[in-house]
């Protein structure tokens, strides 16, 4: 099971994804249906930020060179999402959250300081870190374990940055 409760990624035999497959026959070829069949599958995204495509359970990349503030909007959404603040103006689904913080740790606790001085907000308990790089895949069985005992649901997990984990 994945950490928001969704299936875990499992390749496909032929070496295609998950996502991939799903949209292949039996053969391998497109799959061809009529748009009542297609929408009869569909799910609507529930987004953790009013208007905004940040769904629950789902992947959303915030990219941009360094120093361009990816970190601050960030530690600021974080905030916001585990005391169910607005972000931007926007409502957000309030949860808990965790944060993988491989690149830089440091860095991060002074992001997530000035954040938390500037909205005047307490340090929450809903809001999980992991600081330092380990093997992401061997570890998510044990941090699924601590995060439900601790926080329960999961509204979103943060990971700063992908490339510090293998």
């Amino acid at each position: 099971e994945g950490l928001n409760g969704s299936e875990p990624h499992r390749p496909h035999p032929n070496g295609a994804d998950d996502a991939t497959a799903s949209r292949a026959d039996n053969h391998g070829h497109p799959r061809l249906q009529s748009a009542a069949a297609f929408l009869a599958s569909f799910r609507p995204v529930e987004s953790i930020v009013d208007g905004l495509p940040i769904p629950r359970g789902g992947v959303t990349a915030l990219t941009g060179p360094t120093g361009h503030g990816k970190t601050t909007i960030a530690t600021l959404l974080q905030t916001c999402i585990v005391d169910g603040r607005p972000f931007a103006g926007r409502e957000t689904t309030a949860g808990g959250v965790l944060a993988l913080v491989g690149e830089n740790p440091d860095d991060y606790a002074m992001h997530l300081a000035a954040t938390l001085q500037d909205t005047g907000a307490d340090p929450s308990d809903r809001l999980l870190i992991v600081p330092g790089t380990f093997d992401l895949i061997y570890e998510l069985d044990y941090l699924h374990e601590r995060v439900a005992a601790t926080v329960g649901d999961l509204a979103a997990v943060f990971v700063d940055t992908s490339a510090a984990f293998n």
